[in-house]
């Protein structure tokens, strides 16, 4: 009798610990507060974005980042499950994380650019991937830009005639006080027509390329902070200087450059 009844006891105890544990484990899990978190995926893109219960997320890294324990560590979550996913555009480096996402059931809809219905000549091995699981599971796919507090100004179809970069999602995102600018990797030429309004939060165009960001740009955004997606001494020597030098001649300051290979994520509780 008395063993039964200290097995039960010990069972409590093991009980109550689990219940701790997971409690602890999610403690943020439920947390309304609207944030943006530019996640560092080194070479690449990743966003995450809340705006109360709202879950986002924008471009996904490369695979070997693990977009989803970053997620999970973000949220303070063991299960996320993301409202919306907003790929840019097809490069790899903002798209090769996402089977990683879909394969756990993580995602409940999809916004793209038009990437995802068209089959171009020159796809890489990961677009094809993720077209193909997308159509086989018949996830959830859209080009439609309904999301509150955001606002998209490009495009308004995929065109066939230019480059992947070119075709990238740009978009506002107002929360509160606070306006954060995305241009995907689209370039200058691009960026120079349908950029017109101010932002407090730029994230600089292809991770600082010197092919993105231009001086006309950065003066009709006039931004306080601008952010850098690179990783650590890549190959493409972003962000190049003759960005930084631009910020520099506008602002007079590179202090209000903020990047992820230096500070790793880089968090905007709001």
């Amino acid at each position: 009798m008395r063993s039964i009844i200290y097995n039960l006891f010990l069972g409590l105890i093991l009980l109550n610990t689990t219940l701790f544990y997971h409690h602890y484990r999610n403690r943020g899990c439920d947390d309304m507060h609207s944030r943006v978190v530019f996640i560092d995926v080194g070479q690449g893109d990743a966003t995450y974005i809340q705006i109360d219960k709202l879950k986002i997320l924008i471009d996904t890294g490369l695979e070997s980042e693990n977009i989803v324990q970053k997620l999970k560590k973000i949220t303070g979550c063991d299960t996320v499950k993301l409202d919306h996913l907003i790929l840019t555009h097809a490069d790899t480096d903002h798209i090769e994380g996402t089977l990683q996402l879909l394969k756990k059931d993580m995602v409940k809809n999809i916004i793209h650019n038009g990437f995802l219905n068209i089959d171009q000549d020159k796809e890489s091995f990961v677009e094809n991937q993720l077209e193909a699981f997308v159509k086989k599971n018949n996830i959830k796919n859209t080009t439609s830009f309904d999301i509150k507090n955001f606002k998209k100004i490009y495009p308004s179809f995929y065109n066939t005639n230019k480059s992947d970069n070119d075709n990238s999602l740009m978009f506002y995102v107002t929360i509160g006080s606070k306006t954060f600018l995305f241009t995907g990797d689209a370039s200058s030429k691009v960026e120079d027509v349908y950029i017109n309004d101010s932002a407090n939060v730029l994230k600089l165009g292809h991770h600082g390329s010197k092919h993105s960001t231009s001086y006309d740009m950065l003066k009709k955004v006039n931004a306080n902070e601008y952010i850098i997606s690179a990783g650590v001494n890549n190959r493409y020597n972003h962000p190049h200087p003759e960005v930084l030098d631009r910020i520099y001649k506008l602002k007079n300051s590179n202090d209000l450059v903020i990047r992820s290979t230096f500070n790793g994520d880089i968090i905007y509780e709001l």
